[in-house]
């Protein structure tokens, strides 16, 4: 696609966008941060950056499980030491499968049977070792451009690492794609992916296709993001609706800018310029990804989940990162770029999900490390609560502090790929300071039509330490039983 097409498809699509309401609050679970890629072929997450990234305001972070060098191994000692830091952290980890995990001969490899099946070998050993510490696995890194591999080979890759991952952790969060976007013609790839036969096949027997969530990287280089990112982004979300896939999320694995008028680059004419461009952009694209919503279906949502910033430091190609890079040893950061700062600002302004962190203390239903009660609130879609007891159906979070609750968001069982009748039609919400009580009655959830999404809110804020989720009309399901893939409670700590 020449560079003049895409600024003409850039120039139509806007008159598309839809409206994004100026300084809007987002969640702060959109904000995730890609970890630079370029660290001697392997990771490095020092305690230092570890806090580094907590203090910017990162809730996600992007890890690529690679093999060490041009040998066929992982060093997991590596990997048990950033998925340990970011877990001590409250950071969540997107676990980045692809071409770097494997090892590879030709290109020609990807495509072969034997070798799509070690690959899925592979992901299992990773998966398995890492199942309670990371809930959402990329398959993959823009198949389009870097791991180039035709969309009828690439379903059938992806559907086998879809299958090892669901057979090990039925939970966990697939996402498909890392189609790069609009610079290749990502949505005639994502359409072919679903003709393919593998899909076809699939969708035939489970009436969806074998992901969970679409990951883009919508890069358009030195382009301000008010200028495209919503009716591109948009673009993407109709070729997902025209699929029948409306419930699904896309996720923002990577998107940056660089601070000079290199590969990647701004060029406003100054240093200082271009500094101040890249941080005005960033927050730019924080903004609008995170108040998107489907035109004529606002019931169901915000529909990007997450934005991965690209990247943490500097790389060699280009300064796309929020710190300059450093080759001083781990204890040392490179210098912070007014980004980081635009970065900070942006995610400490956010809406928090207080029940990020959050315990399940009592449920009607197992709350065991693997039981249902505890997935309502472990930021998945991909599972959820479930309780099917004749009696009150309820979970109680225990905050951990009293904090300030603003109100709450219900994700249905419709957004975890259940049919749109076990969405919760009824339920009330009740704060209180003491796992026991006395409870108080904050908000209550009036859903008859059955939307996949609810928002509940109170008549003013409360400040409590646990809150109470009761339902008190399930689904339409024949099964009448209660289930919520997600509960968001807002607000701030005291």
């Amino acid at each position: 696609m020449s560079r003049a097409f895409c600024v003409a498809c850039w120039l139509l699509a806007a008159s598309m966008a839809a409206a994004v309401q100026a300084a809007s609050p987002v969640p702060d679970e959109l904000f995730g941060m890609d970890l630079t890629p370029y660290w001697n072929e392997t990771q490095r997450f020092s305690p230092r950056m570890a806090d580094d990234l907590t203090n910017c305001g990162v809730r996600w972070v992007r890890v690529n499980f690679r093999r060490e060098n041009n040998l066929d191994i992982i060093n997991w000692q590596a990997y048990d030491t950033i998925l340990a830091r970011a877990y001590a952290r409250g950071i969540a980890v997107l676990g980045l499968i692809c071409y770097d995990s494997k090892q590879w001969n030709s290109t020609n490899d990807w495509t072969s049977d034997a070798w799509q099946n070690a690959f899925s070998n592979r992901v299992a050993q990773i998966v398995s070792r890492y199942r309670m510490a990371v809930t959402a696995w990329e398959v993959w890194n823009e198949p389009i451009r870097l791991g180039t591999i035709a969309p009828e080979p690439f379903a059938r890759l992806h559907l086998r690492a879809y299958r090892a991952i669901k057979n090990i952790d039925p939970s966990a969060t697939v996402v498909f794609g890392a189609l790069e976007w609009p610079y290749y013609d990502a949505t005639n790839y994502l359409q072919a992916v679903y003709r393919s036969p593998a899909f076809q096949a699939y969708h035939t027997d489970n009436h969806t296709y074998p992901y969970d969530a679409l990951s883009i990287h919508p890069y358009a280089f030195e382009y301000d993001p008010a200028t495209y990112l919503a009716a591109q982004v948009g673009i993407m979300r109709q070729a997902m609706t025209a699929a029948g896939e409306r419930a699904k999320r896309i996720w923002v694995t990577e998107l940056g800018w660089a601070n000079t008028n290199s590969t990647f680059g701004i060029n406003q004419g100054s240093p200082l310029s271009n500094d101040l461009c890249q941080a005005r952009y960033l927050a730019n694209a924080y903004q609008i990804l995170g108040t998107l919503t489907e035109p004529g279906f606002p019931q169901y949502g915000p529909y990007v989940a997450h934005y991965f910033y690209f990247c943490y430091e500097d790389i060699p190609e280009s300064p796309l990162g929020v710190r300059a890079f450093s080759d001083a040893p781990d204890t040392m950061l490179g210098p912070a770029k007014r980004s980081y700062a635009a970065y900070r600002t942006a995610a400490r302004t956010a809406r928090h999900n207080l029940a990020r962190r959050a315990t399940v203390v009592a449920a009607s239903g197992a709350i065991t490390p693997d039981g249902t009660a505890n997935r309502i609130n472990d930021r998945s879609l991909s599972s959820g609560w479930c309780a099917t007891n004749a009696g009150p159906r309820f979970v109680i979070l225990d905050l951990g502090a009293p904090c300030r609750i603003d109100g709450y968001t219900l994700q249905h069982a419709e957004l975890a790929g259940r049919p749109p009748a076990c969405n919760t039609r009824a339920a009330f919400i009740e704060t209180a300071s003491a796992p026991r009580g006395p409870w108080t009655r904050h908000g209550t959830l009036a859903n008859a039509a059955g939307a996949p999404c609810s928002v509940v809110t109170g008549a003013a804020p409360v400040v409590a330490r646990f809150v109470k989720l009761t339902v008190t009309q399930a689904g339409a399901g024949a099964d009448d039983a209660a289930r919520v893939a997600e509960w968001q409670v807002w607000g701030a700590a005291r």
